[in-house]
């Protein structure tokens, strides 16, 4: 009929005979099918299915424009919507996502190496690297060491650093000194920063590097206690001075009130110049008296 065959139940040209091929509820088309318009899927739940041999794959494209399937918008490499094109984008082993990623279920690396789960548990297996801040709202559980690059700033009210294990806390620093408020402690030392070594630890030792004041009494417990001066030998004008700056030093029962001796109610029985001694009261010996000699 004109230029178009009919054979039997097939329909074609007279150099392609069998392009259109009618059988029961079905039209088989050999070769391509070009249309200028839609193509109209009537049935319940219809299906555009590929069924040629496997290892070939179906294309769907567009020469120059974009594929929608349902709401979903395919523009060569990427997907998105109608107004946001390139929301995911496709490379050789890369899915590159533009904007917000929002999931129900885990988020996987590798498998195992990065995990988030629904309930928001995250597990990462390797260096974890935060490039700005990090906020927690809850605990934060470290196994191992935590290596800090700059301050650890506790807003806490009445914050704590409080170690809950079996042994002891080292609070140290490798090269330096650690200050504990004004005070500095560097190694086996402690002081300020203007005086970092006023006071030096020792096994069962105590040295002080300047004035020691004392607002209450020095107690020594050791069973013949002493009090030494070790000024060296070569040291000139040395001394040790026991002195009460508007008072007494009482020496047992003797009170020494500064060039006096006495006791605690007669505190000038004895008083001290250069050349002279001065007895106020009587002198009782059991022994000689001599005058020059």
């Amino acid at each position: 009929v004109e230029s178009v065959r009919f054979t039997t139940d097939e329909i074609g040209i007279a150099t392609d005979a069998d392009l259109i091929k009618l059988t029961d509820q079905q039209v088989s088309v050999r070769g391509k099918l070009q249309t200028t318009d839609d193509i109209l899927m009537s049935e319940a739940t219809a299906a555009l299915t590929h069924d040629a041999a496997s290892g070939v794959g179906l294309a769907i494209t567009s020469s120059n424009g974009y594929v929608d399937v349902e709401s979903v918008r395919f523009t060569g490499l990427q997907m998105g919507l109608d107004g946001a094109a390139d929301l995911i984008t496709l490379s050789n082993a890369n899915v590159k996502i533009t904007g917000t990623l929002d999931t129900t279920g885990y988020i996987k690396v590798a498998s195992t190496k990065f995990t988030v789960d629904a309930t928001g548990n995250t597990y990462a297996d390797g260096t974890l690297t935060v490039m700005g801040a990090a906020d927690m709202n809850n605990t934060l559980n470290v196994k191992l060491d935590a290596t800090l690059q700059s301050d650890m700033i506790m807003t806490a009210d009445s914050a704590a650093l409080t170690h809950s294990g079996t042994t002891g806390l080292t609070i140290k620093s490798t090269n330096a000194y650690v200050d504990v408020e004004s005070v500095r402690f560097t190694d086996n030392t402690i002081g300020i920063a203007a005086d970092p070594d006023l006071l030096t630890l020792t096994n069962a030792a105590l040295a002080v590097a300047g004035t020691l004041t004392v607002s209450d009494d020095v107690k020594l417990s050791e069973d013949a206690a002493v009090i030494t001066h070790t000024a060296p030998t070569t040291a000139t004008n040395a001394g040790l001075a026991i002195s009460s700056t508007n008072f007494h030093v009482d020496v047992e029962s003797v009170r020494f009130t500064d060039a006096k001796i006495g006791t605690t109610t007669d505190a000038d029985l004895i008083t001290l110049a250069d050349g002279s001694v001065s007895i106020t009261g009587t002198l009782d010996t059991t022994g000689y008296i001599k005058v020059a000699s």
